[in-house]
């Protein structure tokens, strides 16, 4: 479990890539949303940064964006 700090810092990271992602791969927050099974408005609100995913959405939102950079890679 990580502590307070190490958890904004964590989501920040993942809310560039994120960014990255939607800016680059053609890929909505919709689509992640949907992935994370999420609500569309509550993802957003969490790009936004109005509050931070857990440790098992943290890791889940992880494997997801390194499985659209694998697919991508193998284009």
């Amino acid at each position: 479990m990580q502590n307070n700090d190490e958890n904004e810092e964590e989501n920040e990271e993942l809310r560039k890539r994120v960014k990255e992602i939607k800016a680059f791969q053609d890929v909505t927050y919709k689509e992640l949303s949907e992935y994370m099974e999420m609500n569309r408005n509550a993802f957003y609100n969490w790009v936004k940064g109005y509050y931070n995913l857990g440790d098992e959405k943290q890791k889940r939102l992880k494997e997801i964006i390194d499985n659209i950079a694998e697919y991508e890679h193998e284009w």
